[in-house]
């Protein structure tokens, strides 16, 4: 008798702590979904996509200005002003990234981009 209450009582706590642990897993996806919605949020009412008539692009995660025509498009890549970050990534003078987001959220001074890419030869003929 004693051998049948312990076994369920052992079911019965193991049962109860999946059924806990699966309702504390769909509490954390439900409450990421919501932290990630309502970044998105904030970032749509805080994105800024021009400045003194230059458009503003994001470039990795960091904001530009452009000058030129026509506009920039996401996946375009550029050529960028040198930085102390790209001296130590990639040494000394101006190098390519892609633009990831339109607009930015950053307030502070933005550089200028230099130039659309060359396309790059993909070797394919």
């Amino acid at each position: 008798m004693a051998a049948a209450y312990q076994r369920g009582w052992s079911e019965g706590f193991h049962s109860g702590s999946k059924s806990g642990a699966s309702s504390a897993q769909l509490k954390i996806e439900w409450l990421e979904r919501r932290v990630k919605d309502l970044e998105q949020k904030l970032d749509s009412s805080e994105r800024y996509h021009e400045l003194g008539g230059d458009q503003v692009v994001e470039v990795g995660r960091y904001a530009y200005r452009w000058r030129g025509n026509p506009p920039l498009t996401v996946g375009e890549r550029v050529v960028l002003p040198s930085n102390w970050v790209s001296q130590l990534k990639t040494g000394p003078g101006t190098f390519e990234d892609v633009v990831t987001k339109l607009g930015a959220t950053y307030r502070g001074e933005l550089s200028f981009i230099i130039r659309r890419a060359e396309p790059q030869d993909d070797g394919a003929r």
